[in-house]
């Protein structure tokens, strides 16, 4: 039996804006196995991103329990929160948050500085990841010089460059055309070195992983496994 690295427990979220409260996430559980890639999807509004913030420990539930590979996320404290989220967690936002002042390669090298990684080690991985995502040739160019789909698969790469145990992925097609976004998702869910979960409207993201989830009223519920 594969080990469980992700472990969601009756999750509760509500926001509190001036219109009142949103309850998004009302008891949400789920379990991810190990080197397992998994698709969650839903309308917009529904709470994927949220959910993806939570277990990213960059928000925290109202209610209930997450758990990567048997820590409990509420209990850390924000300096434990950093310190696990750097060294096992690698994340692609559905917008790119590229330094502008920062070339391609530096933007991917950045998750490298606080871990005093090995720099010519640092520099291989980048340049590898680069290469993987098909950008070895803009490497030196800096955000402005790239276009939106460009940009988001710089992302791609600076979410891999620390080797992390799990992959967290907003949309990680949304700026890319379906040619370039179908061999991205191909890079992604095929390596069994990371647990992959990613939020998306696209089906042909979702037919790609090895599980697929909605996220409907504030719960999650399978769709389908492979």
């Amino acid at each position: 039996m594969q080990e469980i690295l992700v472990k969601i427990v009756d999750v509760h979220k509500t926001y509190h804006p001036e219109a009142g409260p949103v309850e998004v996430l009302r008891g949400a559980n789920l379990n991810v196995c190990s080197g397992q890639s998994v698709a969650i999807i839903g309308p917009s509004g529904c709470g994927k991103s949220t959910l993806l913030n939570l277990i990213a420990g960059l928000h925290k539930p109202d209610r209930g329990r997450i758990e990567i590979n048997g820590q409990n996320l509420i209990e850390m404290s924000d300096k434990e929160m950093e310190n696990f989220r750097a060294t096992k967690i690698g994340i692609v936002f559905q917008h790119h948050h590229l330094l502008m002042q920062c070339t391609a390669i530096e933007n991917v090298l950045l998750p490298t500085l606080p871990l005093s990684m090995n720099t010519k080690e640092a520099f291989n991985r980048a340049s590898e990841l680069l290469e993987r995502v098909g950008l070895s040739s803009r490497a030196h160019h800096f955000p402005s010089q790239l276009s939106g789909g460009e940009q988001h698969r710089v992302a791609i790469a600076r979410a891999l460059i620390n080797h992390p145990t799990l992959l967290l992925a907003d949309e990680p097609t949304g700026f890319l055309e379906p040619s370039m976004g179908k061999e991205i998702v191909k890079l992604l869910a095929s390596n069994r070195d990371y647990t992959l979960i990613t939020v998306t409207h696209a089906d042909y993201v979702a037919g790609a992983m090895d599980a697929t989830f909605s996220l409907e009223g504030g719960k999650i519920n399978a769709l389908n496994h492979k």
